[in-house]
C-alpha cells in the first residue's frame, strides 16, 4: 500500500497536476485494520512533502465512505496526531 501511495504521488507530480483523491485503501473489502491505513498513508503523505518540497501538487484528499465510521474515527485522530 505504501508503495502505491508514493508511487502515485511521484507520478501525479511528474505530470504537474495539482490534486489527487485516494479512497481508504483496503479498509473495506480487504478489511485492513483502519489505523494501520491510516498511519500509513499519513505517513507517505508526510514523506513525499518532505522530499517534494517544489511539487505541483497542493491537494490530497482522502476519502471515505460515510458509513464507515471506524475509518473516520481513526483517520481523524491520527490527522489531529500528525499536525
Amino acid at each position: 500500500m505504501r508503495q502505491l501511495i508514493s508511487t502515485t504521488l511521484t507520478m501525479v507530480a511528474a505530470d504537474g497536476l495539482t490534486s489527487i483523491a485516494f479512497p481508504a485503501l483496503g479498509t473495506g473489502y480487504l478489511q485492513f485494520p483502519a489505523g494501520l491505513v491510516a498511519r500509513a498513508v499519513f505517513e507517505e503523505l508526510k514523506s513525499f512533502s518532505g522530499s517534494s518540497p517544489q511539487t505541483s501538487v497542493t491537494s490530497i484528499l482522502l476519502v471515505v465512505h460515510d458509513s464507515d465510521t471506524d475509518t473516520l474515527k481513526v483517520s481523524y485522530v491520527v490527522t489531529i496526531l500528525a499536525v
